[in-house]
């Protein structure tokens, strides 16, 4: 495959040749190897099965495209030549797409943090790195849900940051209110002292 003969980090007029080596090589392999019949018999499934089946195969191929092109970037140097390997070897592959789903593959694994029944659409929102604060704490709201949507999701994910907002305008309020009680308990001689630094301070400071 391509991506065996990426352990030697050339520079780019190094990739198209790189590229016909692979084809050839798989071409005269191909001329050696008998052609295999892939038959899968599903007739005895029900109806409902080959749609599981097909949800579960396409969300695996998601996370194993991400895989190989995290190992890919591996092998390079700068996220340039990566880009220019990919847009070579992936010609329909948009880079955001190619973001999206090395971030998937690299949040997801199958020990630790399943993807389970959680869509591709909810987990590539999960694993953006905007997202990376509170990626736990949607992840276990996710995995928690019976069908987990996108539009649940994102609700979640708003609600989690409007809260972490809340939070963070408290603690700004709490020092301000902090910083007045110390200053009401100056004396006069020590206002004036300290009125004259911040002048000094900000005496040049466009506000």
């Amino acid at each position: 495959m391509a991506i065996g003969n990426l352990n030697k980090k050339g520079a780019t007029s190094k990739f198209a040749e790189v590229k016909a080596k692979t084809v050839s090589d798989f071409l005269a392999k191909a001329e050696d190897n008998k052609p295999v019949d892939f038959v899968v018999d599903l007739s005895s499934l029900t109806l409902g099965e080959p749609v599981e089946q097909y949800v579960d195969i396409d969300r695996q191929s998601h996370i194993l495209k991400g895989q190989i092109l995290l190992e890919a970037r591996r092998r390079f140097i700068s996220n340039q030549e990566f880009g220019e390997w990919r847009s070579l070897n992936f010609s329909g592959l948009p880079q955001q797409t190619a973001n999206n789903l090395m971030n998937l593959a690299r949040y997801f694994n199958e020990k630790t943090r399943p993807l389970a029944h959680i869509p591709v659409s909810v987990g590539y929102l999960i694993s953006a790195p905007i997202n990376e604060p509170i990626a736990e704490l949607v992840y276990n709201k996710a995995i928690g849900l019976e069908k987990p949507t996108l539009k649940d999701v994102r609700i979640f994910i708003d609600q989690l940051k409007n809260v972490s907002n809340k939070i963070a305008s408290n603690k700004q309020l709490i020092s301000v209110d902090k910083i007045m009680v110390m200053i009401g308990r100056l004396s006069e001689s020590e206002l004036k002292t300290l009125f004259s630094k911040i002048k000094i301070e900000y005496t040049n400071v466009d506000l």
